[in-house]
């Protein structure tokens, strides 16, 4: 019944968060064909620490993942800047949103500052600038 069908849910969304962490687009795309991956669990890789695996972060966003906060409010790009990843520029392409504050004030730049990532946070500073003008 319902109880069934709840568990098969957190087990394709815990299969589709280790797939994601471990950048693994064949996995993601195994359970996508079988039905498994649905909006509600797109929407929580979408926030996954995907970090590092530019490809499976391109196949989350084509696949209808999106970039929203989490619980402190920090977004994938939070995430990315404050580890200097190049996935910013994919998420910056895909339409992050540059300006969101996580719950301590610190935009994305910030973060990315902060962590000694100059050349991420100047990128990110630029096209906020670029954007904003």
């Amino acid at each position: 019944g319902a109880a069934g069908a709840g568990a098969a849910a957190g087990m394709a969304l815990e299969r589709a968060l280790q797939a994601a962490r471990q950048g693994d687009v064949e996995a993601l795309r195994g359970l996508r064909a079988a039905g498994l991956l649905r909006p509600g669990l797109r929407d929580a890789l979408g926030a996954s620490p995907a970090r590092g695996h530019a490809k499976v972060l391109s196949w989350l966003l084509l696949h209808g993942g999106e970039i929203t906060a989490d619980g402190w409010g920090g977004t994938p790009l939070h995430d990315a800047a404050e580890n200097g990843e190049l996935e910013v520029g994919i998420l910056v392409v895909n339409g992050a949103d540059l300006s969101i504050r996580d719950q301590d004030g610190y935009t994305a730049a910030d973060l990315a500052d902060y962590n000694g990532h100059s050349h991420c946070a100047q990128y990110l500073r630029t096209v906020e600038n670029m954007v904003q003008g």
